[in-house]
């Protein structure tokens, strides 16, 4: 019987089809998601230093750009574009800078926080004397 198999074979591939497409579609919509850090990087004693040297190099970054401008950049993005460099991301924590300016003060906090969105860490230019502190 040729009919019967070959309805089978034609079912099968009528099925398989769409799926592998859709498949494939999937695929490169997941290929370009934007890549994230994972959703908490791991707390270590070297990964807080190596998190502190890496903020150290965009606070020499942000105090250059306000000698050179006379002002603080509104955000990092701003900074990025002035220098042209690529700052890379703190160790702990979500993996992102977080910074804002004081528009009365003038002073910036650059700081990082857990994923779950508390702060752990920042360099406050205002306070005295202006460093790395851990949150309360």
């Amino acid at each position: 019987m040729r009919n019967t198999q070959d309805i089978k074979r034609f079912a099968i591939i009528c099925l398989m089809v769409p799926l592998i497409f859709l498949g494939g579609v999937a695929s490169v919509f997941w290929l370009m998601l934007p890549k994230s850090n994972s959703p908490e990087l791991p707390y270590s004693d070297a990964a807080v230093l190596e998190t502190q040297r890496r903020g150290d190099i965009v606070v020499i970054a942000l105090k250059s750009f306000q000698k050179t401008v006379g002002a603080y950049p509104a955000d990092l993005q701003k900074l990025q574009d002035w220098s042209g460099a690529t700052y890379e991301s703190p160790t702990f924590g979500d993996g992102l800078w977080i910074y804002s300016l004081d528009p009365k003060s003038g002073e910036f906090r650059l700081g990082m926080r857990s994923a779950r969105g508390w702060a752990l860490m920042s360099f406050d230019s205002g306070r005295q004397p202006p460093g790395w502190y851990f949150s309360d």
